[in-house]
């Protein structure tokens, strides 16, 4: 199938099956434009088979790995972003009955004599702690160095954090279960804070939280590690109990577009990041520090520019130097931003330099007749929709060819956010490609 093929005709209808009631270790940690679980099961079924392994290389919380496992097929997931590494090793961690039980029951017994009275927290709801209370009850204790840490969290909460993790760390358990944990804790870190939790653009304390705040927000970070850890469980327990014990899962930190795996995938089922939407570099900042998954503001920093989709690309960044080659529709679009908007003209030449050398990487990872199936969205600018599967399509030329164009409406809540540049998603395109051999390619 050609671009003129895709442009003339409507994409057929993806057809999945719902699964309302598994929730496996989904909702470990609410991750923000998680891909919906029906369809990385539909996906996975559709386009691979039991004993493959399926790489996701935007694997962002580890839907794709989890619904791999459970369906007998093994996988590779890697992020760039720290935190989305962290979560998926431990939605994909499988531990023997009953181990997490027992050490989740012996650290919630020694956080039980650090909990304050409830009378407290209801006290505390529309008061806080003095800076002299504050300092005292800091004495010895390990705070991340997360820039205006207090503007983020109250006097209180920064305690009890601080206490919560302290106690993880002195049980000194294995190391997987004591990551696991510390990703159950992450969980938490958001509700805590002041910040808004629900908006995924960013990070910011909204009126809506000030309202909430001026009220009497109740804030118990040990009242909310106890729901955290509970559901934690029951997700890995089921988890546990439904994974295929033939299949793998390797999970690690890496920039897509150098990618390198261990093992050659036989399918790659992804979604990468849309482009000026989510903020995962300003979203996961919190939880980044509070796991000491970064330990200072120059660590992100650098971190930083890597990150695919980022809204205001420097002019320094390298990625803007790398060659790149645009196709018609490419620079079609390149052209109309650089004549109305030259930073949002940087963020797309800088989002398409990144995709084009990702879909470079996938032709020279994957056999030939491989599967490349990747999950889009078209965004827009002034109004206009980019249509980003086209866009993709042209970079997948001379590299795949197309086997089929699908599309589904986007139902679930915590996928129709209101995203920045009025980048809602409503439909959601998947692209089909098989990976041309070796002598095919230009």
């Amino acid at each position: 199938m050609t671009l003129d093929d895709v442009a003339a005709r409507t994409p057929s209808l993806l057809q999945f099956t719902e699964h309302s009631d598994r929730s496996l270790t989904h909702r470990m940690f609410r991750y923000p434009a998680k891909f919906h679980v029906p369809v990385a099961a539909g996906l996975i079924e559709q386009f691979s088979t039991p004993g493959q392994t399926i790489l996701d290389p935007f694997c962002g919380s580890g839907t794709i790995l989890v619904e791999a496992s459970v369906r007998g097929r093994s996988s590779v997931g890697t992020d760039l972003d720290p935190l989305a590494v962290a979560v998926s090793r431990a939605k994909t961690s499988s531990f023997p009955p009953g181990q997490l039980e027992s050490v989740t029951e012996r650290l919630q017994t020694c956080l039980a004599t650090l909990r304050r009275p409830d009378s407290e927290y209801l006290a505390l709801a529309k008061s806080d702690l003095t800076d002299d209370d504050y300092r005292r009850a800091l004495d010895g204790l390990w705070v991340p160095a997360i820039p205006r840490l207090r503007h983020w969290f109250r006097n209180y909460v920064i305690i009890d954090l601080a206490r919560i993790r302290s106690q993880i760390l002195k049980l000194e358990l294995a190391p997987a279960i004591e990551r696991w944990i510390m990703v159950v804790f992450a969980s938490i870190i958001r509700n805590a804070s002041n910040a808004d939790p629900v908006p995924v653009s960013g990070l910011e304390v909204t009126a809506h939280m000030r309202r909430l705040d001026a009220a009497g927000r109740v804030i118990n970070p040990f009242a909310l590690l106890d729901k955290a850890l509970g559901r934690a469980v029951r997700g890995a327990t089921a988890y546990a109990s439904e994974r295929s014990p033939a299949t793998s899962t390797s999970v690690f930190q890496s920039d897509a577009t150098t990618l390198q795996t261990p093992t050659q995938p036989d399918v790659i089922i992804t979604s990468p990041p849309y482009q000026n939407a989510v903020d995962y570099y300003r979203r996961h900042q919190l939880e980044m520090f509070w796991l000491d998954l970064t330990s200072t503001q120059a660590d992100r920093l650098a971190l930083q520019p890597s990150y695919i989709g980022k809204h205001r690309v420097a002019a320094s960044n390298p990625i803007l130097k790398a060659p790149w080659a645009p196709s018609p529709t490419a620079q079609e679009w390149l052209d109309r931003m650089q004549e109305q908007a030259p930073p949002r003209a940087r963020d797309f030449r800088a989002y398409m330099t990144s995709m084009d050398a990702v879909f470079a990487r996938w032709a020279d990872l994957l056999p030939a007749g491989g599967l490349a199936v990747c999950v889009v969205g078209r965004s827009t600018w002034n109004g206009a929709n980019i249509p980003t599967d086209e866009l993709f399509l042209e970079m997948a030329q001379g590299r795949f060819s197309m086997l089929d164009h699908l599309s589904y409406p986007v139902k679930n809540r915590y996928m129709s956010y209101a995203r920045r540049n009025g980048a809602d998603i409503a439909e959601e395109h998947v692209l089909v490609l098989e990976a041309l051999p070796p002598d095919a390619l230009p």
